[in-house]
């Protein structure tokens, strides 16, 4: 090995040993590897709103409201 030695001290707070990283930068790390399927690569992926597994809005008639999490998901807060 050439080059100079790097000294590592310790960091004596936990919540200092810490590296804060970008999620976005991790996700698009973790995306990159060349085991994931190229469709999670796509630059941007599109659903139906009314998608069976991905839908995200009201199955309310004329409700353009996002359905809400947990409880089947398949109505808003207003309609549920």
């Amino acid at each position: 090995m050439s080059g100079d030695l790097v000294v590592l001290t310790p960091v004596a707070s936990p919540t200092e040993r810490r590296v804060s990283r970008d999620r976005l930068e991790v996700l698009s790390a973790l995306l990159s590897a060349p085991t994931v399927p190229e469709i999670f690569r796509s630059e941007l992926m599109r659903f139906d709103p009314f998608d069976p597994v991905y839908g995200w809005r009201c199955r309310v008639v004329d409700c353009p409201a996002p359905a809400a999490h947990g409880g089947g998901g398949l109505l808003c807060t207003i309609h549920r």
